[in-house]
């Protein structure tokens, strides 16, 4: 497949006829663990200053409105991320055991790497560590997962040590050649820290709420908690959403100062959302709702190409992997998810439904009242999500309804849509125990 990229942006990139070629674009890649779009104020958040930076980001990028995760927590949405395939293509939705590793796939380090890209991760989320094995390093010449060793991975906040560490691995590469990089952050994961120089909360709050719970003792509370409540662990939730922003700015500093910035594309965006008490429960991996797959993304082009423009359209988090590499020009393999370069370049929007799902199952017994098996579509603007344990099937109007409260399944007059998704939902492939 021929590059994606074409008019102004390719001759940003390669310069004029009589100049030499310019090397591919470089690639920063930022996942930001358990953030929520609506808690950016690029996607309208009015509550806490929590994204300064990536505000004024938003103003040079393509900002994308309806990327969907393939799940509602980190693992499968990662495999999906990093290999461009659904859960029940590459298998990965399990804390550990069978259902745990990558397949013997392809990744986006290596399609990167064997392109002839230096290929690098800071990785601060402890499912992902080498040492587990799982796979997610494949591809990658050099990965640091050094920040997640400490006695409470939950703990603390790492994003300065993210930098730091992106930082050294940034000055050792020339500006010659291409690079990928890829830092995903831990912050804003639970437990929510209190950052003493921000101060989102309330200064005369004196409830329950503290920076540093872990999330269990979060939810023992949850059920009996007052709206303060909720805002005040929102504050909380909210500073480390501002501490990553931080970390982020500074370092894109750096990156800005470089030789080779006006060829560097940045692509960030999250793995899941977070429940904050709306619905009883706080985490996520329990439902599929806005909040939890819902995902920011904001793509700045080289050069700033079509900067400040808003793309919105449905698509799956698959695409994005397909897309980093449509961008940079290097082949997508036939029978691939469909790109969506082309639709951040301006052209109209894909309109082909979208499916995401969550089979959890805790490794800890204690954590029995977090199993769950939930399956979802989107097409246009309804959403359809399927209990597999209960039975219970869930219909919302987007258009009306964007934060999901009413339930339109069973209804006469949403008859013919709700069979419709669930037809769509029949003949998709889902994840499934081998």
């Amino acid at each position: 497949m021929r590059p994606i990229l074409s008019g102004p942006l390719l001759l940003l990139l390669l310069g004029s006829c009589s100049q030499p070629v310019e090397p591919a674009p470089n690639v920063l890649l930022v996942v930001v663990d358990t953030l929520r779009q609506d808690h950016l104020g690029t996607y309208g958040y009015e509550g806490n200053p929590t994204s300064p930076f990536l505000d004024s980001l938003a103003s040079e990028s393509v900002v994308v409105e309806g990327l969907t995760a393939s799940s509602s927590w980190t693992l499968p949405s990662m495999a999906t991320l990093f290999t461009g395939l659904e859960p029940a293509a590459h298998g990965v939705m399990r804390m550990k055991g069978e259902g745990f590793a990558l397949p013997e796939v392809e990744t986006l380090a290596s399609r990167f790497r064997d392109a002839g890209y230096a290929t690098g991760c800071v990785m601060a989320n402890f499912l992902m560590t080498r040492r587990r094995g799982g796979g997610f390093d494949r591809g990658f010449s050099w990965w640091d997962d050094s920040v997640v060793n400490l006695p409470d991975p939950h703990r603390g906040s790492s994003a300065a040590a993210v930098v730091a560490s992106a930082e050294k691995w940034l000055e050792a590469q020339g500006t010659e050649g291409p690079w990928f990089l890829v830092l995903h952050f831990f912050d804003p994961h639970a437990s929510y820290e209190d950052h003493g120089d921000l101060d989102f909360g309330n200064p005369s709050y004196e409830g329950w709420v503290k920076g540093g719970l872990s999330v269990g003792e979060v939810r023992n509370q949850v059920a009996a908690s007052t709206a303060e409540d909720l805002l005040e662990l929102s504050a909380l939730y909210d500073e480390e959403i501002r501490a990553v922003d931080q970390a982020l700015g500074e370092f894109m500093g750096r990156v800005r100062g470089r030789e080779d910035w006006g060829r560097t594309l940045v692509a960030i965006t999250a793995d899941h959302g977070e429940e904050l008490g709306e619905r009883g429960w706080v985490g996520h991996t329990r439902t599929l709702h806005a909040e939890q797959v819902d995902l920011p993304l904001m793509v700045r082009l080289p050069g700033g190409e079509r900067g400040g423009t808003r793309a919105r359209a449905r698509l799956p988090e698959s695409g994005l992997h397909f897309t980093l590499l449509d961008l940079c020009g290097i082949p997508l393999s036939s029978g691939s998810a469909s790109s969506f370069a082309s639709f951040l370049m301006g052209d109209g929007a894909p309109s082909s439904p979208v499916f995401f799902e969550v089979d959890f199952q805790p490794v800890l017994k204690a954590g029995a009242d977090k199993n769950v098996r939930k399956r979802g579509v989107i097409e246009k603007n309804f959403k359809l999500v399927q209990d597999l344990a209960t039975g219970e099937t869930h219909l919302f109007d987007l258009g009306e309804d964007p934060r999901e409260n009413t339930n339109l399944a069973g209804s006469t007059e949403r008859a013919g849509i709700q069979a419709r998704l669930e037809d769509l939902m029949a003949g998709n492939p889902w994840w499934a125990v081998k």
